[in-house]
């Protein structure tokens, strides 16, 4: 009895279209495997940071950040620290983060950050210096949505 040479080639490409979509769910897993040690990583980096941990603590209390208003910190270190929450907006736009996981997880320290008048007066002070008025509009941005979403919220 022969086999007709159309079986071998049907064999052949469901042999391919599964090997395919077994190589396409792997993919998947080592995507979500990737994404998931990046977040972790971000978060304890931010999280971990000694510095930031007490520019978080010093706006929770409400005490002065910078040392020209007789805080702890020196406008680098605002810098780093505000740098996260712009690099969040980016991630946020290139779908590396998803914007949940931004408000879950840094929502409350983006929008104290953004509501600290000291915060405020620097960064309107650079912008004007610089009369470039994009300085931390990631973060504006980023800030704003989370405290229209909260208000939605709340309503």
């Amino acid at each position: 009895m022969l086999i007709d040479p159309n079986f071998y080639s049907s064999l052949t490409a469901l042999a391919t279209v599964i090997l395919f979509c077994v190589a396409w769910k792997q993919l998947e897993k080592i995507s979500k495997q990737t994404r998931a040690d990046f977040l972790f990583r971000f978060d304890r980096e931010f999280f971990g940071n000694k510095k930031n941990q007490k520019i978080i603590r010093s706006i929770e209390e409400k005490e002065k950040l910078l040392k020209q208003n007789g805080g702890k910190f020196d406008e680098y270190d605002l810098d780093d620290y505000l740098g996260y929450f712009n690099m969040m907006k980016k991630f946020v736009d290139e779908k590396l983060i998803n914007f949940k996981f931004i408000d879950d997880s840094f929502g409350h320290y983006i929008v104290r950050a953004w509501e600290n008048e000291e915060i405020k007066i620097y960064i309107r002070g650079l912008r004007v210096e610089s009369n470039d008025y994009r300085y931390y509009e990631s973060f504006e941005i980023i800030a704003k949505r989370i405290i229209n979403k909260e208000r939605k919220i709340r309503v």
